[in-house]
């Protein structure tokens, strides 16, 4: 038996221009804990690249303000 939840969303746009907005949903629940589970392969990439990303900005952050305070 098929289980059929209803969704609403409400979304204004405030501004004169277009928006397109897409809305995606997994097709299985258990498919979308591989965001959230630290141990599947996905987290074991992202995770260094997000840390290396932060590390990076946070170097070229200290690199101008101490150019600048010299």
């Amino acid at each position: 038996m098929s289980q059929s939840d209803v969704l609403n969303f409400e979304i204004k746009n405030s501004g004169s221009r277009n928006i397109h907005v897409v809305v995606i949903f997994p097709d299985y629940a258990e498919n979308f804990d591989i965001f959230f589970n630290s141990n599947s392969p996905v987290m074991k990439i992202i995770s260094p690249l997000i840390i290396f990303g932060f590390l990076k900005l946070l170097g070229i952050s200290l690199s101008i303000i101490g150019t600048i305070a010299r």
